[in-house]
């Protein structure tokens, strides 16, 4: 197999797209929501690939490789427009402060006393 040295190989752009797929998670998705989102995102790793042979297989078969890959490219690109279409909040990733923010460790004790109604005065750590 003889490889370009002028474009990263294909299994680099795998691994930063996975590494953005996790940090959109960790970031942008709820508590409550982030470890059914992350098994999601498993089985789609995983078996999308697998998916993607296939149908690639059976539609270069059937029409050749140019209009497989022209297809393939163009229906991404109109996925991805249908997408921010729907979902227009996708778009702004990053540009807005999510709901999982992080707080310092005072003000989720505050929030916390807040909402169990305690007196406000942190307890006394016991020696372990």
């Amino acid at each position: 197999m003889v490889r370009s040295k002028r474009r990263p190989p294909a299994g680099g752009a795998l691994l930063a797209l996975g590494v953005f797929r996790r940090t959109v998670l960790q970031t942008a998705v709820p508590d409550g929501m982030r470890g059914r989102l992350q098994g999601i995102d498993t089985v789609v790793a995983v078996g999308g690939p697998w998916l993607g042979d296939l149908l690639h297989g059976t539609v270069g078969a059937a029409l050749g490789v140019t209009w497989t890959v022209t297809g393939g490219g163009a229906l991404t690109v109109v996925a991805a427009l249908a997408l921010l279409l729907f979902f227009p909040g996708c778009g702004a990733i990053g540009h807005r402060p999510g709901p999982n923010r992080r707080r310092s460790a005072d003000e989720a004790h505050r929030r916390t006393v807040r909402r169990c109604g305690g007196t406000g005065r942190r307890p006394r750590r016991t020696p372990r």
